[in-house]
């Protein structure tokens, strides 16, 4: 006869505590994070120093300027960008430090994929806001320009980033 020893309930096993945007606090590269941030608010404060500098001259000769129109709340600007740049990645998981520090071309196309979610969600939010009769509607030339601008201003430091601490 064989004896069958009594069942006793076991825990269940431990559940790892991660964020719902990455698999794990090890998976987000917060340099990438926090440089991105610190450089688009950068980004839009430099913005604003180059218009009241450069304005003078484009009200004299706006013939030398493609646009002669300011970014309004340039610091507001950067701000949102730093917003909405964030939000894009952390939702596209684009802050795996394989990604962000691995070869040329994933950290590449991670950088490209969160400025294309980042315009997604800055024009998306305004669009479903003015069709709701909120907000300021589409954006106009010179926040587009500056929304433009972005890619290369923060690609150069996703760049300097995976350079000195990636994969380059």
């Amino acid at each position: 006869m064989l004896i069958r020893p009594p069942l006793v309930a076991r825990p269940p096993p431990p559940v790892a505590r991660s964020s719902v945007l990455c698999r794990d606090q090890q998976s987000l590269d917060q340099q990438a994070l926090l440089g991105d941030a610190f450089v688009s608010m950068i980004y839009g404060a430099v913005q604003g120093v180059v218009d009241a500098i450069l304005s003078p001259l484009a009200d004299a000769e706006p013939e030398l300027f493609t646009s002669t129109e300011r970014l309004p709340g340039s610091a507001a600007q950067g701000a949102a960008l730093a917003l909405t740049w964030v939000a894009a990645a952390l939702l596209l998981r684009l802050y795996d430090p394989s990604l962000t520090r691995g070869d040329a071309a994933q950290a590449g196309t991670a950088c490209i994929a969160t400025w294309a979610g980042a315009v997604a969600l800055a024009e998306g939010g305004l669009l479903l806001l003015s069709s709701a009769g909120i907000g300021p509607g589409p954006l106009d030339v010179a926040e587009l320009g500056f929304l433009t601008g972005s890619l290369s201003v923060l690609a150069g430091w996703r760049w300097i980033l995976w350079r000195t601490v990636g994969g380059g």
